[in-house]
């Protein structure tokens, strides 16, 4: 830029210096005056000071008035000012609008600045938003027919994969409720079941070697003894024991005929002594705990089922 221009205007802000008390001139102005719907259109808002003063610059969001959209704005740009600093100042930041509504002439807003004690407005704009021109050359014609390609095996791939996989799901859904049904595991077959006495004796000896009555639990020694008989004599026998009293079980084994009457009164006397050790607070003494289990051992092994030979 050439040295007149720059004087003439630090000449002419000087001159309304002695008008105003405060030389500042703040212009907006647009690329072109008039635009297409839809089109864009650059807003230039430049503030002009002598000395330099420091403005703060309106916030505009995306939308300057009623149908006109803010696209983007540019980071402030200072032209001079920067040396000498005290003597001119010129700041400018450019919009980019925006408009969809057409056949309207707009007014844009002025926008007002605050320093030393006076307010600045900028000028006004007009802002016309025309329609496109037609195209009196264009005409509509016949919708054509949809046209039909033969079915590709790509194409037809995921329906019958899909078919496939919910015949699968039927069939597996079959299978699971015919197994539930039957009482069997989905997968595998089930392990055979060792045979009441076998079970009762690992539990007996399990027992043995844990060696609770010598560790002063007697009471825990005799409710192990008792549910150990307990649950052999639901398995072996089909009576309900677990639910059901000493007196209860050996009078349903007794009426029913389910044992010998030696083999009742060795569990008779095994019961006996273990309630009297869970409830009375009984405390057994050591040939009595060794007695207790030798009787459930010898109940198990004189009652256990007769083995059958295939």
């Amino acid at each position: 830029m050439s040295k007149k221009p720059l004087l003439f205007s630090v000449f002419a802000f000087l001159l309304c210096a002695g008008a105003w008390g405060q030389p500042v001139r703040i212009e907006m102005s647009l690329d072109r005056d008039s635009m297409l719907l839809g089109d864009q259109v650059e807003m230039t808002l430049r503030i002009t000071s002598v000395p330099a003063v420091n403005f703060a610059f309106p916030v505009i969001g995306d939308t300057l008035m009623p149908s006109i959209e803010v696209l983007r704005q540019s980071p402030l740009d200072t032209l001079y000012g920067k040396k000498p600093a005290d003597t001119l100042s010129i700041v400018e930041r450019r919009y980019t609008l925006t408009c969809f509504d057409a056949g309207v002439i707009y007014t844009l807003p002025q926008f007002q600045f605050v320093a030393g004690g006076d307010t600045f407005a900028s000028n006004l704009v007009l802002l016309k938003v025309l329609f496109p021109a037609m195209d009196t050359t264009w005409r509509v014609n016949d919708i054509k027919p949809p046209i039909e390609y033969p079915i590709t095996f790509a194409e037809a791939l995921p329906y019958v994969g899909g078919g496939l996989l919910l015949l699968g799901l039927v069939a597996f859904l079959i299978y699971c409720l015919d197994r539930r049904r039957r009482h069997q595991p989905l997968f595998f077959k089930p392990k055979p079941k060792d045979p009441a006495h076998i079970t009762a004796l690992r539990a007996l000896q399990k027992l043995k070697g844990e060696q609770l009555w010598q560790a002063g639990r007697i009471k825990d020694f005799h409710t192990r003894i008792s549910e150990i008989l307990r649950t052999y004599i639901e398995d072996r026998f089909a009576v309900q024991a677990m639910e059901q009293t000493s007196d209860e079980i050996l009078l349903a084994m007794n009426t029913q005929g389910l044992c010998g009457g030696g083999d009742l009164e060795v569990l008779r006397g095994v019961f006996y002594l273990s309630d009297l050790v869970k409830f009375a607070k009984y405390s057994a003494a050591a040939d009595e705990n060794e007695t207790a289990f030798a009787q459930a051992a010898l109940f198990v092994e004189h009652t256990k089922a007769a083995e059958t030979v295939s």
